[in-house]
C-alpha cells in the first residue's frame, strides 16, 4: 500500500511539474508532507508547513494528492485527531498562473493543543531576493498603507518594513515578479485580522539568517475556536491590485461607490454622474450607445439625473474596460413628463427585468448583481424605452470569490472546523432583480405641504418586574468572541468547565458573542440557533442568564456576507444622493422585518434571557428606499429629495434636512418598541440592551449620521448600557462621572436600570477603579480582562454588602438638563461644555447633583429637586419652555445659561428669545468673547483665556436675576461651564484641560450660591475623593472613591501605567454632615472584610448628624450606611 501511494505521488507530482512547465509554477511533493515551490524552473518557496501543536507524535498526519478535471493539481495534509485537527490545502490551478494555500483549524474549549501556534509557514531561499525589491499594503481593511523596501537593506531577524503584510509584491531583480496576496477574500472581509473566526489576512513577513519566513495564522485562547489562513500566488506587481480586489478599503457603514454612473439627458446633475446622453461607443470613452438610430434625449423642465431622459425603440448601451468579478447594476428611469413606455431589459443577455413601464412622476430602479468577466457590459432595452441613470458596482473581483460558485477550499475533503466549509457554499447562488417605484416630487417643492408630527411610541418592560430584577446586580462577563464559531462549547466536559469557571469568576449574566453577523452566515444559522438555546439552557441550570450579542443589518464579506447582499438586494438600503444599494440591510423594509423577528422569536421561545443587538440604524447616506419613502411621506407629508442637486444635500442643514434626521432617528427608536412588542407576545420579560460610547451619547455625529440616538431607543430597549472607551478610567476621573450620571437619564424617565463595560485597564486595580466608578453611580457592570494580572480581584466578591441599585435612589435637589435636540440641531452649540462642566465643577465640590432628558421635563419628575440648570440648551420646544417656567413658578431656581431657548427643538431660531417675557431682554444669538468680567457681587476679574459669551443689550451684564411666581430665574451670558470641561481622556491622547483657577473658584462661588438651599450635605473630604449620595429606603449610603492620584500634563498624552502609588493615603479623615438624627454608619469595601463602624454625632443644634470616617477606612472604595 506504501509503494502504491509513493509510486501515485510520484506520478502526480510529475504531471504537476509537465503543466507547470507550460505555465509559470510547479509544485514538488518529494515525500508525503514536504512541499517546494518552483517558479520558472527555480526554486521560490523551499517548505511549506502547518503547525497546530508542540508536537506532532499525536496528530496523525493523512496526505493526498489528486487532479481535478479542469487540470488542477490539489495536494491535501490533515489530522482527523481531536485536538489536532487541521487541512493544509496546496493547489496548482491548471496552466500553472495560480498557487493557492489555504490552512485552517478549529478546536474546543480548553483543548490540550491551545499552548500552541496554529501557523501555516513558507520559507524561501533569502539569496535569491537578495538583490531585488519589495513593495505591498499592510494594515486593516479600514486603511491598508503603502510600504517598500529593498531586500539588501533587510537586517537578519527583523520583519519586513516592521508590519504584518495584507499584499505583497517581490521583484528578485532578475525580471522575475510575484504576488503574495494574503487577504485574497479582500477588504470586504473586515475582521481578517483578527486572531479567530477568520481566515486571518495579515502574514508576518520576516528575514531569519539565509531565509525569508512568511507565516500566518494565530494562537487561540483558552476557549479555543477556528483559525485559518489563505495565500494566492500570482506572477504580477501591484498592478495586479485593482484587478484582483474590488475595493481599495472597506469600513462596514461607508457607502458602496459606483464603478460607472451614467446619467442620460440631464444637463444640470451631480458631479458624481457622467453624461452618456446619445454618445455613440468609443473604446477610448469605454461607454456609448451601440445602436442609437432612433434616440432621443429629453431634456427636463427640473434639475437632477432622474428628471430627464433618454428614450428610444430598442437601444443597446455598452461598458467596458470593467475588471472582471460580479457587479450590481442598477438602472434608473424618471418618467416626471408622463411618457408612455413598455420594455425589456437584458445585460449580457441575461433578463434583468421583463415588461417595464414606468408611471406617471413616477420613479423606478432595476437593480441585480451579474457575472462580468468578458470585460465588458451592453444593456440590452427591447421595446419602447427610457432611461434616466444607469450604475455599475463592483462587489467583488472574480479572484475574491470563495462563495459564490465555490468554496474556500479548491478540492472537497475533509473540513476540520465549522466554518468556511465546502457544502456551506454548494447551494447555487441566485440573483433576484429589484424593482422599486417612487414618487417624483416636483424639486424645490418637497416640503410644501403642511408637515404632520407623528407621536412617539413607547413600550419599554413593566420597571417592577421581578423577572427582570437580575438586571440591577448584573455582573457580566464575556461569552466567547464576536468571531466565536458557537461550536466551541460543544464538547459536554468543557461545557461544564467552562461554566464552572464562570462562577469562579463571580459573573452571574453571561453575553454570548459569535457569527456576530447572524446573516451572512446564511448556512449556520439553523446550528447557530441550536447552539445559543443550548447554552442559554445550561446557563439556567448554573443560574445565570444568557444574553445574545450580534449584528442586525451589517452586509460587509463575512463568510458569504456580499453573496448575501446580491441574493436579498431588495432588502438593502439605498443611498439618497444616487438611489444605489449600500452594504446593509434596511430596518425598514417589510421582509427584512418579517425575517428577523421571526430569527429573535425562536431565541426566546428557546429561553434566551435578553439580547443585545447591534447596527439596529441607518448608516450615513441612507436610506431613500422605496420604504423609507413612502414611510417618511406618511409619517411627516414631505418628501425625501430625488434631485441630487437640491439644497437638502448640502452643507447648511436645511429644515427638510432636519426633519429628515430627527425622523430616522423616532423610525429607529419605533423599530425597538415593536421588537419590543413583538417579543411580548412570546416573553414580556425578556431585556433588550443598546449601547453607546460616551462620545456616541453627548455627540451629534450618531445621532444625525446614523439615526442612532439612546434617547430614541430607550423607548423599547429597557437596559441601557456605555462601552467606557477611556482606558485609564482612574486618569479620567475628572470625566468619567458626569458621564455617568448623564446615562442615569434614562432611568429617571423609565425606570429601567444602567449598565457601563469597562474596557481594558491596565491591571486589576484600575479594572477595580473602573467597576468602582460606575457601581458608585448605582449601575450593573461589565468588566474586561484587563492588560495585565496584577492588582487586586477582590472587588470581583463584593456582593452581599454592596449598595441595592434595585432599591437605591440618587439624593440630589439638583437638576441639569441634558437636550438632545440642543445636542442634535443647535446651530451654535454650547451644550456639551456648559452641561459636563458644571457637572465637573458640581463633582468637585461634592454636591450632589442628578441629569436628566427633555422628556423628564414634567411635573411628577420636577417635583423632586429646588434647582433646575439648564446649560447650553439651546434648542428647546414651547412645551420645554413651558416646563421649566413651571418649575420656576412653584418655588424652583432656574440657572439658564448662554444661548438657551434661542432656537425651538429643529434649530430654527425663534423670532423671540424663549425667556424674553421673564427678563424683557434677550441675549445675541451670536456669540462673542469676553477676558474680563464681573458678575454681581463680585470684584472684577481677568481670566488667561477668552470665554465665549452671547451678549446682552448693556455689554457689561452678564448675570441677569428676576423672579418668576414663587421661585427665581437666573441667566448668565458667560459660558463659564464649558470653560471647565475636560474631555474624556485615553491613553496616548493629547491631555489639552487647564483650568482657569480665576474661573473656576467664579463658577463655584456662583454654583454655591444658587444651590445653597438645594445641597444635601456638607463634606469635608480631598477635592479628588469622589462621591455620590443615595437613599435606599430608609438608610442613606455614601460611595467614597479614592481618585487624589489622578493628574495629567497638559500638553502631552495621557498616560497609559497608572500613577504610583496608584491610591495615596489619605492625610485626614473625612468627616460629612447630614440633616436630621441618625443613629449610626458602617463602612464596607472590597479592601477589608466585614463591617467597620463610623463616629455618628447629632447637633440638636443645627439639627444635622456629623459621621466620621476614619482615613485608614478609604483606601480605594469604601461605601458607608448610615441608618437612622
Amino acid at each position: 500500500m506504501k509503494n502504491f501511494l509513493s509510486c501515485l505521488l510520484l506520478c502526480l507530482t510529475t504531471a504537476s511539474a509537465v503543466c507547470a512547465a507550460e505555465g509559470i509554477f510547479e509544485v514538488k511533493n518529494p515525500t508525503p508532507g514536504a512541499f517546494q515551490i518552483y517558479y520558472n524552473q527555480a526554486l521560490l518557496i523551499d517548505s511549506i508547513t502547518a503547525q497546530v501543536s508542540n508536537g506532532s507524535a499525536g496528530e496523525n498526519r493523512q496526505y493526498s494528492v489528486q487532479q481535478l478535471p479542469d487540470g488542477t493539481t490539489v495536494y491535501n495534509v490533515w489530522s482527523e485527531v481531536k485536538d489536532y485537527n487541521f487541512r493544509l490545502e496546496i493547489a496548482l490551478h491548471a496552466g500553472g498562473k495560480l498557487v493557492e494555500i489555504t490552512f485552517m483549524t478549529e478546536v474546543g474549549a480548553f483543548a490540550s493543543t491551545l499552548d500552541s501556534n496554529k501557523l501555516v509557514t513558507l520559507t524561501m531561499p533569502y539569496e535569491r531576493f537578495a538583490n531585488g525589491s519589495y513593495s505591498g499594503y499592510v494594515g486593516r481593511a479600514t486603511g491598508k498603507t503603502f510600504r517598500s523596501g529593498k531586500f539588501s537593506e533587510l537586517k537578519e531577524r527583523t520583519m519586513m518594513c516592521n508590519s504584518d503584510w495584507r499584499y505583497l509584491a517581490m521583484d528578485d531583480g532578475q525580471g522575475n515578479k510575484l504576488v503574495f496576496d494574503f487577504n485574497p477574500i479582500g477588504p470586504g472581509d473586515f475582521i481578517s485580522i483578527y486572531p479567530f473566526g477568520a481566515l486571518k489576512g495579515l502574514w508576518h513577513c520576516r528575514r531569519d539568517s539565509d531565509k525569508l519566513r512568511f507565516f500566518g495564522g494565530s494562537r487561540l485562547l483558552e476557549h479555543g475556536g477556528f483559525t485559518g489562513t489563505k495565500l494566492c500566488i500570482r506572477a504580477g506587481d501591484m498592478n495586479n491590485y485593482k484587478r484582483d480586489h474590488a475595493l481599495e478599503n472597506f469600513f462596514y457603514d461607508q457607502s458602496f461607490a459606483p464603478e460607472r454612473l451614467y446619467s442620460f439627458g440631464a444637463e444640470l446633475k451631480g458631479g458624481q454622474y457622467t453624461a452618456a446622453d446619445v454618445q455613440n461607443y468609443s473604446a477610448q470613452s469605454q461607454f456609448g450607445w451601440v445602436k442609437n438610430s432612433t434616440l432621443k434625449k429629453e431634456k427636463g423642465q427640473y434639475p437632477g439625473a432622474y428628471y430627464s431622459y433618454v428614450a428610444g425603440q430598442d437601444g443597446v448601451f455598452k461598458v467596458s474596460g470593467l475588471a472582471p468579478g460580479v457587479y450590481i447594476v442598477s438602472v434608473g428611469i424618471g418618467n416626471m413628463q408622463n411618457r408612455s413606455a413598455e420594455f425589456d431589459l437584458y445585460c449580457n443577455g441575461e433578463l434583468i427585468s421583463g415588461k417595464i413601464t414606468p408611471g406617471k412622476q413616477q420613479g423606478m430602479t432595476l437593480c441585480k448583481a451579474v457575472w462580468i468577466e468578458n470585460g465588458s457590459a451592453e444593456f440590452t432595452f427591447k421595446g419602447n424605452f427610457m432611461v434616466s441613470t444607469l450604475g455599475l458596482q463592483r462587489l467583488i473581483s472574480s479572484a475574491e470569490d470563495f462563495s459564490f460558485r465555490r468554496g474556500p477550499w479548491v478540492s472537497n475533503g475533509y473540513e476540520p472546523g465549522n466554518l468556511f466549509r465546502n457544502i456551506d457554499y454548494a447551494r447555487p447562488v441566485s440573483f433576484p432583480c429589484d424593482v422599486q417605484k417612487f414618487f417624483l416630487p416636483e424639486p424645490g417643492r418637497e416640503s410644501a405641504n403642511v408637515r404632520k408630527n407623528t407621536p412617539d411610541k413607547v413600550l419599554t418592560v413593566k420597571a417592577d418586574d421581578p423577572q427582570l430584577r437580575w438586571r440591577y446586580s448584573a455582573v457580566i462577563g464575556n461569552m466567547l468572541s464576536n468571531s466565536s464559531t458557537l461550536g466551541e462549547l460543544d464538547d459536554p466536559e468543557a461545557l461544564g468547565k467552562y461554566f464552572e469557571q464562570q462562577r469562579q469568576r463571580r459573573a452571574n449574566t453571561l453575553l454570548l458573542s459569535g457569527l456576530h453577523s447572524r446573516h451572512t452566515y446564511f448556512n449556520h444559522i439553523e446550528r447557530g440557533q441550536q447552539s445559543i438555546i443550548k447554552l442559554a439552557q445550561e446557563a439556567h441550570k448554573h443560574d445565570m442568564k444568557l444574553i445574545d450579542h450580534h449584528d442586525v443589518t451589517l452586509l460587509w464579506n463575512l463568510d458569504g456576507g456580499f453573496r448575501i447582499l446580491a441574493e436579498r438586494l431588495p432588502e438593502v438600503t439605498r443611498n439618497i444622493h444616487n438611489q444605489l444599494p449600500g452594504y446593509q440591510l434596511c430596518i425598514m423594509n417589510p421582509d427584512f422585518r418579517k425575517r428577523y423577528t421571526a430569527y429573535i422569536l425562536e431565541l426566546v421561545k428557546g429561553g434566551v434571557d435578553g439580547f443585545m443587538l447591534d447596527e439596529a440604524h441607518f448608516f450615513p447616506d441612507c436610506c431613500s428606499c422605496q420604504y423609507c419613502r413612502e414611510q417618511f411621506y406618511k409619517d411627516t407629508n414631505w418628501h425625501i429629495p430625488v434631485n441630487e442637486l437640491d439644497a437638502f444635500f448640502g452643507k447648511n442643514p436645511t429644515e427638510l434636512k432636519l426633519i429628515w434626521q430627527k425622523w430616522r432617528k423616532q423610525k429607529v427608536g419605533d423599530w425597538w418598541v415593536e421588537m419590543r412588542q413583538a417579543i411580548n407576545t412570546v416573553n414580556p420579560s425578556v431585556s433588550l440592551l443598546v449601547y453607546s460610547t460616551h462620545y456616541g451619547f453627548t455627540d451629534r455625529w450618531a445621532p444625525l449620521r446614523l439615526g442612532a440616538d439612546l434617547f430614541e431607543d430607550a423607548r423599547g430597549a429597557d437596559f441601557i448600557g456605555t462601552e467606557i472607551m477611556s482606558r485609564n478610567i482612574l486618569r479620567s476621573s475628572r470625566t468619567i462621572p458626569g458621564y455617568r450620571r448623564a446615562k442615569n437619564l434614562m432611568r429617571t424617565a423609565y425606570g429601567y436600570p444602567i449598565w457601563g463595560l469597562i474596557q481594558q485597564q491596565p491591571d486589576w486595580d484600575g479594572a477595580y477603579f473602573g467597576w468602582a466608578m460606575v457601581n458608585m453611580h448605582g449601575q450593573a457592570v461589565w468588566v474586561s480582562h484587563p492588560s495585565k494580572e496584577s492588582g487586586s480581584k477582590a472587588f470581583l466578591d463584593f456582593t452581599q454588602e454592596n449598595m441595592r441599585s434595585d432599591l437605591a435612589v440618587p439624593e440630589s435637589k439638583i437638576a441639569l438638563l441634558f437636550s438632545s435636540p440642543s445636542r442634535d440641531f443647535a446651530p451654535v452649540g454650547a451644550l456639551l461644555g456648559e452641561l459636563f462642566g458644571t457637572a465637573q465643577t458640581l463633582d468637585m465640590m461634592h454636591i450632589p447633583y442628578s441629569i436628566i432628558g427633555q422628556m423628564s421635563l414634567k411635573p411628577e419628575v420636577l417635583s423632586a429637586y429646588k434647582v433646575l440648570i439648564v446649560g447650553g440648551c439651546s434648542c428647546l420646544s414651547d412645551t420645554e419652555v413651558a416646563a421649566v417656567k413651571e418649575f420656576a413658578r412653584n418655588g424652583g431656581t432656574v440657572l439658564i445659561t448662554g444661548n438657551s431657548g434661542v432656537y425651538d427643538e429643529n434649530g430654527r431660531q425663534r423670532q423671540v428669545w424663549a425667556f424674553e417675557d421673564i427678563f424683557k431682554q434677550a441675549p445675541s444669538a451670536t456669540a462673542a468673547s469676553v477676558r474680563r468680567f464681573a458678575l454681581p457681587g463680585m470684584e472684577r476679574v481677568s481670566v488667561s483665556a477668552p470665554l465665549r459669551i452671547f451678549p446682552l443689550a448693556k455689554r457689561r451684564e452678564h448675570l441677569l436675576s428676576q423672579d418668576y411666581g414663587k421661585g427665581k430665574v437666573y441667566y448668565l451670558n458667560i459660558l463659564l461651564g464649558s470653560a471647565l470641561y475636560a474631555a474624556e481622556g485615553t491613553p496616548g491622547r493629547m491631555w489639552t484641560f487647564q483650568p482657569d483657577p480665576v474661573v473656576d473658584q467664579v463658577y463655584r462661588q456662583l454654583l454655591n450660591k444658587l444651590t445653597a438651599n438645594a445641597q444635601c450635605w456638607q463634606i469635608k473630604a480631598p477635592e479628588m475623593v469622589l462621591t455620590s449620595l443615595y437613599r435606599q429606603q430608609d438608610q442613606m449610603v455614601v460611595h467614597l472613591l479614592n481618585a487624589t492620584a489622578c493628574s495629567n500634563t497638559p500638553g502631552k498624552p495621557m498616560l497609559a501605567a497608572l500613577p504610583d502609588p496608584a491610591f495615596p493615603e489619605l492625610a485626614e479623615d473625612i468627616t460629612f454632615e447630614l440633616p436630621g438624627p441618625w443613629r449610626s454608619a458602617y463602612a464596607v469595601s472590597p479592601d477589608f472584610a466585614g463591617r467597620k463602624a463610623a463616629a455618628v454625632e447629632f447637633d440638636r443644634s443645627w439639627n444635622v448628624s456629623r459621621i466620621t470616617v476614619k482615613k485608614e477606612l478609604l483606601k480605594v472604595y469604601t461605601i458607608i450606611f448610615v441608618q437612622p
